[in-house]
């Protein structure tokens, strides 16, 4: 067999044992699923696992369980769907359609849950008669509010008026001081690595000498020494050569024998001596050796240092920056609901100017003011963006009153509806608590068969 046939048979392998141990694992959560009662999980798991072994008798027969169930499930939310459409349930009859049409795509579940979606989104706007200045606030004020309708007849309770007025500008000029550096002057000053080196090849010098000194007086005393050995042997024979002579009992003999001890102690003192000194010599002429190498390297060195360097000279140089700050305020006044509400909108335009600094390189700049018109909507912006908070805070008052609403029901179906509403509100934002609480309910109204994703069923089919 070729390396390409067994690396292409070990691949497939690989991928066959990959598979079939994706395969179990599904096989396993469908299984888990179906004991739970949770069919629609469990038909998605069966149908991934079939992808992978297409004849897998277990699975189809798992699956045709499954979505026998999952059917017969469906078929009686189709009749709770209708029941409560006709109840005008449609907090709930919203959601159940929308299941129905996720997983049966039939357009009569679309169209209801269409429908349904648009009333209840509809019901639960604010409706306020809105009075303001389009060329103030922006001719698309009020359609940029998720959650408030804008009515054109609506009583004294539902008005609010939003006005910008009482402008006034105001100029003023500041001025700051600002330090930076500039390059004043270039010195020429002796290189540090030049003088180091320099001051290096004296100490070297000193220590030659020194060196060279130490090894004259090491051959001076090394030459003591031995002329010194010199006389000692001979010393040492003459005294020997008499013994030969002497009556071993006299008491010349222990004489000349004590002296001859004595010669040798002095003999082997001297002999010690001349190795130190011979060692020391050693060592000093291997130090020379070493002292005159590095002297070298340091001569050539210094041939390629340059004796002086040039130096930047900073210098702090201060200057002054103008600021004109133009600033126009007006105040945003809102009456309706009974009560009135005054807000000052701010807009602020701020510019720099100074004079050339050539020391610097900074060149001269004027500074732009804008013209009054152009700061009067400047400020009517930021008033319309105070205009758009307060009308948000009041659309999230009116969706907190469905909470609030459903706290109080006394039936849990009502407490549904407005927990439904409550979703459908406002800016729709999510809120997993109540979408929980709405899951919860479904499931123990019917069961656990099907899944109800609350964010998904509310939002995923509304333009299909």
């Amino acid at each position: 067999m070729t390396r390409f046939h067994l690396k292409t048979l070990l691949s497939v392998l690989l991928i066959l044992g990959l598979s079939g141990c994706a395969h179990q694992r599904l096989t396993d959560n469908a299984n888990s699923y179906v004991q739970e009662g949770r069919y629609e999980l469990a038909l998605q798991e069966y149908d991934r696992a079939l992808a992978l072994k297409p004849g897998n008798r277990d699975n189809q027969a798992g699956r045709d369980i499954a979505y026998r169930e999952l059917s017969l499930w469906l078929d009686q939310l189709e009749q709770e769907a209708e029941s409560a459409y006709n109840s005008q349930e449609s907090g709930k009859a919203l959601i159940l359609y929308a299941k129905l049409f996720q997983l049966r795509k039939t357009p009569h579940f679309r169209e209801r849950y269409q429908t349904l979606l648009h009333r209840v989104s509809q019901a639960q706007l604010l409706r306020l008669g809105l009075i303001y200045d389009a060329d103030q606030l922006g001719r698309t004020f009020d359609s940029s509010i998720r959650g408030l309708e804008n009515i054109d007849a609506a009583s004294d309770g539902q008005l609010l008026s939003l006005k910008v007025g009482n402008y006034k500008q105001k100029t003023t000029f500041d001025e700051k001081m600002f330090s930076t550096q500039y390059l004043a002057s270039i010195e020429t000053l002796a290189n540090p690595d030049y003088l180091h080196l320099q001051e290096k090849l004296h100490f070297g010098r000193d220590r030659l000498r020194q060196t060279k000194r130490d090894i004259k007086g090491l051959n001076a005393r090394l030459t003591k020494l031995e002329r010194k050995e010199v006389m000692s042997r001979q010393k040492l024979q003459m005294l020997e050569s008499s013994l030969g002579n002497i009556d071993p009992e006299s008491s010349r003999f222990r004489k000349v024998q004590k002296s001859i001890d004595e010669t040798q102690y002095s003999l082997d003192k001297v002999q010690g001596k001349i190795e130190v000194s011979e060692h020391d010599l050693e060592e000093s002429r291997d130090a020379l050796h070493h002292i005159k190498h590095r002297q070298q390297d340091r001569l050539e060195r210094l041939a390629f240092i340059p004796p002086t360097i040039e130096q930047e000279v900073f210098a702090d140089y201060e200057y002054s920056v103008g600021y004109i700050t133009q600033t126009m305020k007006a105040d945003l006044k809102i009456v309706g609901q009974g009560k009135a509400v005054e807000q000052t909108a701010v807009f602020v335009n701020t510019d720099s100017e100074h004079p050339a600094h050539p020391t610097i390189d900074l060149e001269e700049k004027q500074a732009f003011t804008i013209s009054t018109e152009k700061m009067r909507r400047g400020a009517d912006g930021e008033a319309e963006t105070l205009a758009r908070d307060y009308l948000e805070a009041v659309v999230e008052t009116h969706r907190q009153r469905r909470l609030n609403q459903a706290v109080n029901a006394n039936k849990p179906a009502r407490r549904f509806e407005y927990w439904v509403a409550y979703l459908l509100a406002g800016d729709q934002s999510p809120d997993r608590q109540i979408e929980n609480n709405v899951r919860r309910h479904l499931e123990l109204e019917y069961g656990i068969v099907g899944e109800f994703p609350i964010a998904q069923l509310i939002t995923l089919y509304s333009d299909s």
